[in-house]
């Protein structure tokens, strides 16, 4: 087959060798797309495999994600290379791209979002085998699922936005999507000054340790105990269990009481 494009130029140029060459070349690439495909699927059944092992680890939750990247993106590099190959009118090559291209983002958007929740169960699964108590095991899976929508959304936003600008009717659309978010990160970054005092008081607290973990302290006429000090809010367990959440800042602007636990013997 490889010797057939130079028989048929010796011989005039006849159509049919040049037709014979290109089906041999697709032959050659879909044969090596096969096999490339059994051996992503023989990767893809290893990785999910971790997952029903009797010891499973916290970050085995991910493995089945990668799996499915591997595999989809081959089968895209595949359609691509497939019409590059064969060489099709421009209009009809033009159009396949686009297609292939919004079905690549498409596709990596899900894996994207998979990979996402991947992280979430992974972090979940951490809890969990930490043996965290109750509210902390809350607060862990609280941030976690904010930070999930947050993300989800940014990426399905951008991918909107990118499919748009494929298309050149509509490709103003994806551009002020993107300018949109552009506009969004300046107006965070505007909110993100009172965040970042904020910080800098939890910095200051840090250093000087005014008060410290399991410290007793009297607070807005409530006493309980110091449970966590962050950067931004400490909280404090109240007498009755109840839990009373302040900013950092409050304990560099307003006289409070604090003292050591009593333990005792």
């Amino acid at each position: 087959m490889p010797l057939l494009p130079h028989l048929g130029l010796a011989l005039g140029g006849f159509p049919t060798f040049a037709v014979a060459a290109k089906v041999a070349h697709l032959g050659y690439f879909a044969t090596g797309v096969s096999f490339c495909l059994r051996l992503a699927r023989l990767v893809q059944q290893w990785l999910n495999d971790f997952v029903n092992r009797p010891s499973v680890r916290w970050y085995y939750s991910a493995f089945p994600v990668l799996g499915q990247a591997l595999y989809y993106n081959l089968v895209i590099f595949a359609c691509s290379t497939a019409i590059y190959i064969l060489e099709l009118p421009t209009p009809i090559q033009d159009a396949l791209f686009k297609v292939v291209s919004i079905a690549g983002i498409v596709a990596n958007t899900f894996l994207l979002i998979r990979t996402i929740l991947a992280v979430e169960a992974m972090m979940t699964s951490r809890s969990e085998m930490l043996h965290y108590d109750a509210y902390k095991k809350r607060r862990v899976e609280t941030r976690v699922q904010m930070i999930r929508r947050l993300l989800v959304f940014i990426i399905l936003v951008l991918a909107i936005a990118t499919i748009l600008m494929n298309f050149k009717e509509v490709r103003q659309i994806g551009t002020g999507l993107l300018a949109s978010a552009g506009v969004a990160g300046v107006i965070a970054g505007l909110a993100a000054q009172k965040s970042l005092s904020t910080i800098i008081a939890g910095l200051q607290i840090a250093i000087t340790q005014p008060m410290r973990i399991d410290d007793v302290v009297i607070v807005e006429s409530e006493w309980g105990t110091i449970e966590e000090i962050t950067l931004t809010y400490v909280v404090i367990r109240v007498w009755d269990q109840r839990r009373l959440v302040v900013p950092i800042t409050y304990f560099l602007e307003k006289p409070f009481k604090t003292g050591r636990a009593i333990v005792p013997t």
